[in-house]
C-alpha cells in the first residue's frame, strides 16, 4: 500500500513489481478491507509518481 501524487492530486494504490495500481477507494474503505480492486483500474509507472508519507498529518501537538 503506497500514498501518491499524480498529475496533483493525491491517491492510494498498491504496489505491484516496477507499477502501481490505483485504488478507486477511499481511505476509510481501504481500512475497512472493502478494497476495490478491477481490471480498470489506473497502472502506472513508480517513477511517474511522488510517493507521500503514508498518512497526513492534521496537526502537530509539542508537549513542551
Amino acid at each position: 500500500m503506497v500514498r501518491y501524487q499524480y498529475q496533483g492530486k493525491e491517491y492510494y494504490g498498491i504496489v505491484e513489481e516496477d507499477e502501481i495500481i490505483q485504488l478507486s477507494s477511499y481511505f476509510i474503505e481501504i481500512i475497512n478491507n472493502d478494497l476495490k480492486i478491477n481490471k480498470n483500474n489506473k497502472r502506472l509507472k513508480y517513477n511517474e509518481v511522488k510517493i507521500l508519507e503514508p498518512v497526513k498529518t492534521s496537526k502537530v501537538i509539542n508537549f513542551v
